[in-house]
């Protein structure tokens, strides 16, 4: 059997931590790394192509990007979009899989464990969409604890209490940590605040809607300003490639006036741009792609209409103000993500006034701030997840090898 390691992930912000776990298996094996292959059964695999991860099987891009089950509209659109048809092409490639990889690294949720099923192919299972703090349906349910003591030789899951009760329900569960928390150390946050005496991070967003969520955020920044924000407080845009600068600057509604950004807040390397806002009030507004870590490193607060990058501002111990978007990420998705945030977060409605409200109201609260902190730091766990389950997995690939070997 070749030394093919097959990885398995259903969502974008599932393909970036399949990303973090690439780096992890070749930091570890070296020249001995298995040779790796994707499957982004959702999405678009950016993470697998930045990697040069040559890519199998039918992907898909539907409507709700990987949200069919939040609400009846999103799966009536991914119906109309041609979801049964893309799940019957799924179906029939997982069962072309059996036999030819020794092990499966899958990296989501339901999807994941399914392909380990149809392909008979053993699985280590990074359980990282689903949690014991969400309850009810987006807890693992009976199927997919069926599924991971069928086929998995190990499950990892996000937090401790997930794993607690893994481990209870008899899955071989393994408490590594949170590979989201990977891959988020600084390289110049001092440059971006400049000596604010407030820095707020404001997450569009990698979806289509991003550069609509970046300039509510701006409009909700201007309206917390109003509200008594200190002078000279500067307001982080994390943005990813999907944010459009020339029309972020065509649009941002007045007070905003564009200005040149100092060149320290560019960073170095490729990817890395900056466009900057200067408002009356002394404030200034600076949306900069390539460096998300020193955004979040650079802030005291996190305003956000993303989901994973909320996931990690809340685990650096910013207090996230959530704010659901016009697209998939909208208020049923922000429910379910509040009941596993908890009290490390709370929510505005997408609108500047409201926005703004909730997030002076939280500036001027540094006692609930630090509340906050302490409960995201708790929730989402601690760093170095990817390497301890890449030397797992790494184990695992060469057992099963051993074991299937002729």
């Amino acid at each position: 059997m070749e030394r093919r390691l097959l990885i398995v992930s259903n969502g974008h912000g599932e393909d970036e931590i399949a990303g973090r776990l690439i780096d992890a298996l070749r930091a570890e094996a070296g020249a001995a790394a298995p040779d790796l292959v994707a499957w982004p059964m959702v999405g678009q695999g950016q993470g697998y192509e930045l990697r040069a991860v040559p890519r199998i099987g039918p992907e898909g891009r539907l409507p709700s990007e990987g949200f069919s089950t939040l609400s009846l509209a999103h799966l009536a659109r991914d119906l109309a979009g041609g979801w049964p048809g893309l799940l019957w092409r799924q179906y029939r490639f997982a069962r072309s899989l059996r036999g030819r990889f020794p092990l499966l690294l899958g990296v989501g949720d339901i999807m994941p464990l399914f392909v380990a099923e149809l392909s008979a192919t053993p699985m280590a299972f990074v359980a990282c969409a689903k949690s014991s703090h969400y309850g009810g349906a987006f807890d693992h349910n009976a199927l997919e604890r069926l599924m991971m003591r069928r086929r998995c030789v190990a499950v990892f899951p996000r937090d401790a209490l997930t794993h607690e009760r893994l481990v209870r329900l008899g899955v071989a569960s393994r408490n590594l940590g949170n590979p989201m928390m990977d891959g988020l150390a600084p390289d110049d946050p001092a440059g971006l605040r400049a000596e604010a005496p407030l820095a707020v991070a404001l997450l569009p967003g990698s979806r289509r809607d991003a550069t609509d969520n970046a300039l509510l955020l701006a409009a909700g920044a201007d309206a917390a300003l109003a509200r008594g924000l200190p002078a000279g407080t500067r307001f982080l845009i994390a943005a990813h490639d999907a944010v459009d600068f020339a029309r972020l600057a065509a649009s941002l509604p007045a007070p905003w006036l564009r200005t040149i950004a100092p060149s320290g807040s560019r960073g170095e390397g490729a990817g890395h741009a900056a466009v900057m806002f200067s408002h009356p009030s002394g404030a200034a507004l600076l949306a900069v792609k390539g460096r998300f870590a020193d955004v979040l490193h650079a802030s005291d607060i996190a305003v956000g209409m993303a989901g994973t990058a909320n996931e990690q501002a809340v685990g650096l111990g910013l207090p996230l103000v959530a704010v659901p978007g016009r697209g998939n990420q909208g208020r049923a998705y922000v429910r379910m993500k509040m009941r596993f945030f908890g009290p490390a977060a709370v929510t505005a409605e997408p609108d500047p006034e409201a926005i703004g409200a909730v997030l002076a109201a939280l500036a001027a609260d540094p006692a609930q701030r630090a509340r906050m902190a302490e409960a995201g730091r708790a929730r989402m766990g601690r760093p170095g997840a990817s390497r301890a389950i890449a030397r797992e997995v790494l184990a695992a690939f060469q057992k099963e090898l051993e074991r299937q070997r002729p």
